[in-house]
């Protein structure tokens, strides 16, 4: 019965409450004040009628981010492996066409983690699982565990740089600068499935449309 509760509870409050400190990272804290005190987000006195206290709603929302920011992520990668030129075409595909990937639904979250220990637990254990799986592609791709390990970090910790700076770049940018992102993070580019950015391109593309 709890769980049937908590998810009518994710199916009816979250969405719109994602979908609202979605829209920009920047004044997040005061966007979800007042979805929560004002009912813009969810039918009014719907609130407290599902929900016991806010904290309870906040641990909704953390558990929706980790549901659909980083579980299908991790999927695709495992699912592409031991291949590692394919994972990390996966893990490109998924984060270049921000496919099942919201960066500003992370950005949203990692900024909230700086005023909450629970919320700053949450996602060191998400970056966690995330350097992991990356750490593994590097396996595949042939390096050994510690250079592995740092490549990960690397590559992780670009992506978020790159993610919280809020770049402009469009989609086509940022496809033509993979070649040359690979090329730096790696003393042999050749290990990656970059050498054509044509090819890189029609690849990704071909892993978009295969998602349901």
């Amino acid at each position: 019965m709890i769980v049937f509760e908590a998810q009518i509870r994710i199916r009816r409050l979250i969405p719109p409450i994602r979908a609202s400190i979605c829209q920009t990272s920047s004044h997040w804290q005061c966007r979800w004040q007042s979805c929560c005190r004002f009912g813009h987000c969810c039918i009014r006195g719907a609130f407290y009628h599902v929900y016991k206290n806010l904290e309870e709603l906040h641990s909704d929302l953390i558990n929706d981010w980790r549901t659909r920011n980083t579980e299908p992520l991790l999927k695709t990668i495992l699912e592409a492996a031991p291949d590692g030129r394919k994972q990390l075409l996966a893990w490109d595909t998924m984060i270049q066409f921000e496919q099942d990937y919201n960066p500003v639904y992370d950005n949203v979250i990692r900024d909230w983690a700086r005023i909450s220990p629970s919320v700053k637990d949450a996602v060191r254990q998400i970056d966690t699982k995330r350097i992991n799986v990356l750490q593994d592609i590097y396996l595949n791709l042939g390096y050994d565990e510690k250079t592995a390990e740092f490549r990960a970090k690397i590559m992780y910790y670009h992506q978020i740089g790159y993610q919280t700076l809020e770049v402009e770049e469009s989609l086509d940018q940022r496809l033509m600068n993979a070649p040359y992102n690979a090329e730096i993070i790696s003393e042999n580019p050749q290990k990656y499935p970059y050498n054509n950015a044509g090819g890189v391109l029609s690849i990704m593309k071909s892993n978009r449309v295969k998602k349901p």
